[in-house]
């Protein structure tokens, strides 16, 4: 997936935005946070607009 971002973004004229689903403690640490982020700038660019939402146990998937 990583490649593939970075092919849209560097040899494609298409608009790349990024969201990232949310679930704690899955993957909501600092440490994660930090880690795609200084990816996300490195190798997309700073301007890459990034969207978090944050996943709600409900329904059938409560665990």
């Amino acid at each position: 997936m990583l490649k593939t971002l970075r092919y849209v973004r560097h040899e494609t004229s298409c608009w790349l935005e990024l969201t990232t689903l949310l679930i704690s403690p899955e993957n909501d640490s600092d440490a994660e946070f930090d880690k795609m982020n200084r990816w996300v700038a490195a190798e997309l660019g700073p301007d890459v607009p990034m969207h978090f939402t944050t996943f709600y146990p409900d329904y059938k998937m409560t665990d």
